[in-house]
């Protein structure tokens, strides 16, 4: 199997970090301002944003909702919450509150996260 056969073969997007120390370990995979990780750095970020996550009580099915500034933490909670199998409800941290608590009523989500 080709690299690219590699990459092509992900159904959902967690699958990507969880192949990430075979595919590419200690290659550069993130490049924040915040943050830098290699491949075994994210995986180890999203295994342990998983075990928050569900400590947390969060649950296959739930919606999560992030209010995000674009940072490293962003991917990790995406990749984590992929993992468990519930949905990300991404919104940007620099609309207003009103909009926020619109969405947020209209999606339900079982918890709001904040990056910075």
């Amino acid at each position: 199997m080709s690299d690219l056969d590699a990459w092509r073969s992900f159904h959902r997007i967690h699958e990507l970090v969880d192949r990430l120390p075979d595919l590419a370990g200690s290659d550069v995979i993130i490049e924040a301002l915040d943050h830098v990780f290699t491949g075994n750095e994210l995986k180890v970020a999203v295994d342990a944003a998983e075990a928050a996550l569900r400590a947390h009580g969060i649950r296959r099915g739930d919606r999560v909702l992030i209010v995000n500034e674009n940072c490293a933490a962003l991917c990790v909670l995406i990749f984590a919450i992929s993992r468990i199998g519930a949905w990300s409800a991404i919104v940007n941290a620099r609309i207003a509150k009103a909009e926020i608590d619109r969405i947020a009523g209209h999606c339900r989500p079982r918890a709001r996260f904040y990056t910075g």
